[in-house]
């Protein structure tokens, strides 16, 4: 299991965009939910539509970014937690938060 902490400004949707590398060696296309249960605050979040491409042998340096996953956030400090459910885990370069735009009503 990781976990990562971090902190937002303010409460509400935000787009979450990671970099992440397969890690498995034959270079097939590894779905994320088959490797990993996500958790935003403690809420699972479905990420079976993340499916990471193959890199192959001694390539899982080839990242690639998915997303946005849409998740909610409190303002201050927010955690995801990644529980092992396969053999493996994609390698992380890094996970990105933007503030989901709100949609502006047209009349």
């Amino acid at each position: 299991m990781v976990t990562w902490t971090f902190e937002v400004p303010d409460t509400g949707s935000y787009d979450l965009t990671m970099a992440l590398a397969s890690t498995n060696l034959f270079g097939k296309n590894d779905n994320l939910a088959e490797q990993v249960i996500m958790q935003v605050n403690g809420a699972d979040v479905d990420v079976s539509q993340i499916e990471i491409f193959g890199s192959g042998f001694l390539k899982y340096n080839r990242f690639s970014t998915y997303g946005p996953l849409q998740v909610e956030l409190v303002s201050g400090t927010n955690t995801i937690t990644w529980t092992t459910t396969g053999y493996s885990v994609p390698n992380v370069d890094y996970l990105d938060f933007y503030k989901t735009p709100e949609e502006i009503p047209c009349y």
